[in-house]
């Protein structure tokens, strides 16, 4: 081989060598640059899911406490319709003793008209039959 050939050959080899040195710093380069990028990309992940977790925290309480407000009047509204129904339980229920009331008292007064009816009708009889 001539001086010449082993220059060319010398100078391709060296050329592959360097190549592969400056391809394999190039994929170091790559590999440090993506595990930068990944490691930016977890921490923004990670922030915006902090943020959606507080912005989902914050929208439940909301909806909690509006739930809550909203269960508490449903209950008051309740509360005063049984009320009212109880009022009017309590309206009818002393309409009937009052008119309970009254019958009774008609009837003790047909008992006594009665008992003195046939009191009368005693002594008419006893007139009669001559006991009197």
């Amino acid at each position: 081989m001539t001086d010449a050939q082993l220059v060319t050959l010398a100078t391709a080899f060296l050329a592959a060598v360097i190549a592969v040195l400056f391809n394999n710093s190039r994929i170091g380069d790559l590999r440090s640059d993506m595990t930068g990028q990944m490691s930016n990309l977890r921490g923004d992940m990670t922030g915006q899911m902090s943020n959606l977790r507080g912005d989902m925290t914050g929208r439940i309480s909301e909806l909690r406490s509006d739930m809550t407000g909203r269960i508490s009047e449903l209950r008051s509204d309740i509360d005063k319709r049984f009320s009212d129904v109880d009022k009017r339980f309590d309206d009818f229920n002393r309409h009937i003793d009052d008119k309970f009331a009254l019958l009774t008292e008609r009837l003790q007064r047909m008992e006594d008209n009665i008992m003195r009816i046939t009191g009368d009708h005693d002594e008419r009889i006893q007139k009669l039959e001559g006991k009197k």
